[in-house]
């Protein structure tokens, strides 16, 4: 690569030598991303740890501007959502009415509570 810029920079012809700074620029940028890459393969804390210590500001600031919050929901998206949902509600309903279920039966009833009177006397 190297070699390719000095040719750039050696040439003749204007289109080609102006070539050569956006060239340098690409190059010494994948140099440096190289060099941090080898510290980024780490578990989540020492990436978070790398990046917030010796990160690449301008690659960071570039991040940061270009990244999209959206999120594309198509039909099937939104129907397999309500459907879950749906599921996890019912199996959570389910289990703290056999919570509430299970703790009435073990709750000790009065003897002045009787089923005829529905606990009035």
């Amino acid at each position: 690569m190297e070699v390719l810029i000095q040719r750039h920079e050696e040439s003749e012809d204007r289109a080609v030598k102006e070539e050569t700074e956006p060239i340098r620029n690409m190059y010494e940028r994948y140099l440096r991303f190289q060099g941090e890459r080898g510290s980024l393969e780490t578990g989540l804390a020492g990436r978070a740890i790398f990046i917030v210590a010796h990160g690449d500001n301008a690659l960071i600031n570039e991040t940061c501007q270009s990244y999209s919050f959206t999120i594309p929901l198509n039909r099937s998206a939104v129907v397999s959502g309500c459907i879950s949902a749906a599921v996890v509600l019912l199996v959570v309903e389910l289990l703290v009415m056999t919570i509430l279920w299970l703790f009435r039966l073990a709750r000790p009833r009065p003897k002045w509570f009787s089923v005829r009177s529905g606990g009035r006397e």
